[in-house]
Formats: C-alpha cells, sequence, structure tokens
C-alpha cells in the first residue's frame, strides 16, 4: 500500500541526487573518540583501508552533520570492527560547533595503524553512518518523498537523506513505507515518510517544497 502524505505532492521535473544512509545496525558505527581531523569508531562492518567515504554524524534526534573522511586502518576486536578515520571535512552547511570541535581547521588525520595523534581525544558516543548511497528524489511533500535507487531496501527501514534544495543543504530522517520495481531502469522505487527533519533544514524546506 502507498504512503498516504498530507498535503500535496510536488513533482521534480529534474530529479535532485541525495545522499541515503542506512540507519541499520549494520550500515552505522558508534565513534569511541574524536580528536582534531580523526575518529575512531566501532560497528559490526569490516571496510577497506584506503577508501574515501562519507560520514552522517547523528549526534542526538535534532541534529546531525554531514562530512568526508579517509579509512585509514580496519581491524577485529572481540567481535567486532574498530576504524580508523581521517577527516578531511565536513559540509559548509553544518553546524559549525561539531565541525570546529572535530577539525579546528585542520586535518592532522591518524598517522598510522597505532592511531598516533597530536591533539588530545575526546570521548562521545555519538551514532555514525557510513559510506552513503546515491538516490534520486522525483516528488516532495511536507511529510515524505519519493526516491529512486539502485540499493534495495526493505520497506520498514529507517534512513537518513541528505540533499542540496538551492542553497541549502537539507536533512531528514524517514522510513521506507512502499518499494517497488522501477519500470525504466535498473533498481526500485520507494515511498518515504519523513518522520524527523532536522531544525536548520525545516524552514529552508517548507520554502523550496512551495517553490518546486
Amino acid at each position: 500500500m502507498e504512503d498516504e502524505r498530507k498535503g500535496p505532492r510536488k513533482h521534480i521535473e529534474k530529479s535532485i541526487t541525495a545522499r541515503l544512509y542506512l540507519d541499520t545496525e549494520r550500515a552505522s558505527f558508534m565513534s569511541l573518540d574524536a580528536s582534531v581531523g580523526g575518529i575512531r569508531l566501532q560497528g559490526m562492518n569490516r571496510v577497506d583501508e584506503g577508501a574515501e567515504i562519507s560520514i552522517l554524524y547523528d549526534l542526538h534526534d535534532d541534529h546531525f552533520v554531514e562530512g568526508r573522511g579517509t579509512i585509514k586502518w580496519c581491524r577485529e576486536r572481540s567481535g567486532l570492527f574498530e576504524v580508523g578515520i581521517a577527516l578531511s571535512g565536513f559540509s559548509t552547511s553544518s553546524d559549525a560547533g561539531i565541525a570546529e570541535y572535530l577539525i579546528s581547521g585542520e586535518n592532522s588525520g591518524l598517522a598510522d595503524r597505532g592511531e598516533k595523534r597530536t591533539h588530545p581525544r575526546y570521548h562521545h558516543a555519538a551514532k555514525i553512518y557510513t559510506g552513503g548511497y546515491e538516490a534520486d528524489l522525483f516528488d516532495l511533500s511536507e511529510d515524505g518523498c519519493g526516491l529512486f535507487a539502485e540499493l534495495e531496501m526493505e520497506p520498514g527501514s529507517f534512513i537518513a537523506l541528505v540533499f542540496a534544495a538551492g542553497e541549502d543543504l537539507l536533512k531528514a530522517h524517514g522510513r521506507i513505507k512502499w518499494r517497488k520495481p522501477a519500470e525504466a531502469a535498473k533498481g526500485h522505487v520507494y515511498g518515504v515518510e519523513f518522520w524527523h527533519i532536522n531544525t536548520q533544514s525545516r524552514a529552508p524546506y517548507q520554502k523550496f517544497i512551495k517553490r518546486a
């Protein structure tokens, strides 16, 4: 059954490319510590050293920011994987406080497998999604969106989306309500119900869908 959304849907003539993050145990990590330019994570997935990844910090219910980094090392410990990431920066639309806290305009990174860092480490337990997938948004409404992705996701899955609307970088959490095969391309069409839009994104999002 397709989603029932409040308010009209705004169909987008030229689809918007979004970064999509899965909110599952196997797609997310918990941060163990952070310093200027580097973070250490723990999760269920092995990741490849040298890989360039996108990162979504889920600091708390109303506060998550997007960044970039490089996998410096990955090792297994007690049935989980610890990962060292050298941060290369955060989106300019991300919260300045966390960006300054983690990188402070300097990118010392993680020097080696011994995690030797030139700046103090701070321990915190933020949830972090790594990797990220591309998805195309083709309609938007006040409480949801339609998207196309080659990635196969199950209805009921929770996701995070980051996409540009004009000069604004908008961020939302949502849940997959339905899925069906795409007719003209390899992949699936999904109906997404938003259950949370980042506070800084709410006003720009309302303006965007009114003029879309």
